[in-house]
């Protein structure tokens, strides 16, 4: 008798040159915190990167990209009042848009063209954050990768209270792992974490 498919392993595959870094055409290694190997097949973490986009040559530049393992992720959400998690969870539950029960035969270009928020496509948006979730060198494509606007990360930003946004931009302060061109815009900018 046959033992029963793993489902999960079925949700794998190999991390796409997309989420690469753009510096170094290659797999993010290190949790941009606390500099842990996120290559080693045990190691969860997720990738995020800020793009802009310019549809009069449709083309892409990343300016900002991070990887941050599930521990120094779990400390940031640890760090957040309660009212702030429920704030951030209500705007999820409200906003996020499935648009597929066949989540993943999607392509990546197909999961990476509409923002999850907002619904308005790649072509409408000119600046948005793409978030894949790892587990070592390999994608979790179950659920993730996703495409949020700027737009809808500022509507999310601003609902935070004050103590919110300072402890965000304090954890922020403690991307040592994040090269030099990347330091000083990820002071300005807003990420999804």
């Amino acid at each position: 008798m046959s033992e029963p498919e793993d489902k999960s392993d079925s949700y794998l595959e190999d991390i796409p040159r997309y989420f690469y870094s753009t510096i170094t055409n290659d797999l993010l290694s290190n949790c941009s915190i606390c500099d842990c190997d996120l290559l080693n097949e045990n190691t969860h973490y997720f990738i995020e990167k800020s793009i802009k986009y310019y549809p009069e040559l449709d083309t892409e530049e990343t300016i900002l990209e991070y990887a941050i393992c599930s521990d120094c992720h779990e400390e940031l959400s640890k760090s957040l009042s309660e009212e702030s998690k429920i704030t951030i969870q209500n705007f999820y539950l409200e906003r996020i848009q499935f648009f597929s029960q066949n989540q993943d035969t999607q392509t990546l270009e197909e999961k990476l063209s509409t923002c999850w928020v907002s619904k308005k496509t790649k072509g409408e948006i000119t600046e948005f954050n793409v978030v894949a979730e790892c587990l070592g060198n390999q994608m979790n494509r179950s659920f993730f990768p996703m495409m949020i606007s700027a737009e809808a990360i500022q509507e999310l930003y601003q609902s935070l209270s004050f103590e919110t946004k300072d402890e965000l931009d304090r954890f922020k302060d403690r991307f040592d792992n994040v090269p030099p061109e990347f330091k000083e815009i990820l002071k300005d900018k807003l990420v999804i974490f």
